[in-house]
């Protein structure tokens, strides 16, 4: 998971559209150490951010549907939820979800971890809360160890 979140944090882009809360996110200054987004703004687990907090931008990444093969279990699928205040949503390049979106594809589509090579397979739109949006993006393991 560790070598996931990584890849998605040194993404500049990424890190930008997550980190700064301005239309202009993407022509904001790189972040100078990006692995402080992981635990505050990336989690390696399902996070829905509360009600009342303030607006923000998260990642969560998270290993499902675990399948058996060879009577061993094995991870079928990586879930990356994008989840975005409705306040945060536009940007002077277009949609800040959109936006990333298209990036965690850059980042994630064709990538080799230790369990085996992501493959696109599905998203949809999420429902979180009042206040916050977003969309799921999920990648088969392919060739599993």
């Amino acid at each position: 998971m560790g070598e996931v979140l990584a890849s998605l944090v040194e993404s500049e882009n990424l890190s930008k559209l997550i980190y700064y809360n301005t239309q202009s996110a993407l022509h904001e200054a790189p972040l100078s150490n990006p692995y402080d987004l992981i635990h505050a703004k990336v989690f390696p687990y399902t996070y829905v951010p509360p009600t009342d907090d303030s607006a923000n931008v998260y990642l969560t990444v998270s290993f499902r549907q675990f399948k058996r093969v060879n009577d061993k279990f094995k991870i079928g699928y990586l879930y990356v939820n994008i989840l975005c205040h409705k306040s945060l949503v536009s940007i002077y390049d277009g949609s800040r979800i959109f936006s990333l979106m298209n990036e965690v594809e850059n980042v994630l589509n064709g990538k080799r971890i230790a369990i085996g090579k992501l493959l696109f397979d599905y998203g949809d739109e999420l429902t979180i809360n009042d206040n916050y949006t977003g969309y799921f993006l999920r990648y088969e393991v392919c060739d599993l160890n």
